[in-house]
């Protein structure tokens, strides 16, 4: 195959990543956090999978395109939305182990191709991880800070319990008032804003 050929794959793909970056990541604002982390996990093991089977050339192209789309709603939403359902106190560690392991992971991918320069096992390596990252953002809530931000106090009440029951810890919900009365919207948003800090 010309050189050309080949440098068009990673050009389509750093392409799809301009385009998915630029213009789509925006949907994790309006549609919520885990929403668009599944829909770019999904979408990248189906072109994951397409760029397994397929021999056609431009079908190749077309998926290398989209996987770019796709990889930048996964890498960039997952990054924030994993921050979010990380304590305060713990984010710059989590932030450490995130670049540390990005880095690591570069480099062994870097030294597999230069050694053995086959391709296909990496495909499929990469739609394992990311089926099984799947359904740790399947079992996880949506994130706090997104709730908060759109007022959604049931949805955030939900997202807290379920927090507290994988943490194994107790959390008895929204606070009353000393009538046994739930709490005013103001004063909702003043400890859902202290609960989201402190979680």
């Amino acid at each position: 195959m010309e050189d050309y050929k080949i440098g068009m794959f990673g050009s389509l793909y750093f392409i799809g990543f301009f385009i998915g970056s630029a213009f789509l990541l925006r949907l994790a604002d309006i549609k919520g956090r885990r929403k668009i982390a599944m829909i770019g996990i999904i979408g990248t093991v189906l072109c994951g999978f397409t760029l397994f089977v397929t021999n056609n050339l431009m079908l190749t192209y077309f998926c290398m395109l989209v996987l770019g789309i796709f990889v930048s709603i996964r890498v960039l939403v997952s990054y924030l939305y994993a921050l979010e359902l990380v304590a305060t106190k713990k984010k710059k560690t989590w932030n450490l182990v995130a670049a540390l392991s990005d880095a690591i992971i570069m480099i062994i991918v870097a030294f597999y191709f230069y050694i053995i320069k086959y391709g296909e096992s990496t495909i499929v390596f990469y739609m394992v991880f990311s089926l099984i990252s799947l359904y740790f953002v399947y079992r996880a809530p949506e994130s706090p800070r997104f709730l908060y931000s759109k007022e959604n106090w049931e949805g955030l009440h939900s997202a807290f319990s379920k927090i507290s029951r994988i943490n194994n810890k107790e959390w008895d919900g929204f606070k009353f008032d000393k009538e046994g009365k739930i709490m005013n919207e103001f004063n909702i948003k003043s400890s859902c804003s202290s609960m989201v800090k402190d979680k």
